[in-house]
């Protein structure tokens, strides 16, 4: 019956919705994780670069740094946007 239908379509979303919020959870701990570990280590890398006794080597190494966090960052800011859609994809009818 269509209430039947209805119900299962319903329970199937619910499921859906639990296993995607469980799957984005650990999907958002992991980025934010390798994000912390690459941004400390981004920061000791610099630190080091900051002592480098030749001027124009140390400029270079600095800028050279800059732009990998700038790309680590827009990296970042990618992988926090996921937004999949969900849709019924198969319903199947047993006797």
């Amino acid at each position: 019956s269509s209430e039947t239908i209805s119900q299962l379509t319903e329970a199937a979303q619910d499921y859906a919705f639990d296993a995607f919020s469980e799957m984005r959870t650990e999907y958002d701990r992991k980025v934010e994780e390798n994000h912390r570990k690459y941004s400390y280590a981004l920061s000791l890398r610099t630190e080091a670069a900051g002592r480098i006794g030749i001027e124009n080597i140390r400029v270079h190494k600095l800028r050279a740094l800059a732009v990998e966090k700038e790309e680590m960052e827009a990296q970042y800011r990618h992988n926090k946007q996921i937004c999949p859609s969900f849709y019924l994809e198969l319903l199947a009818h047993m006797e």
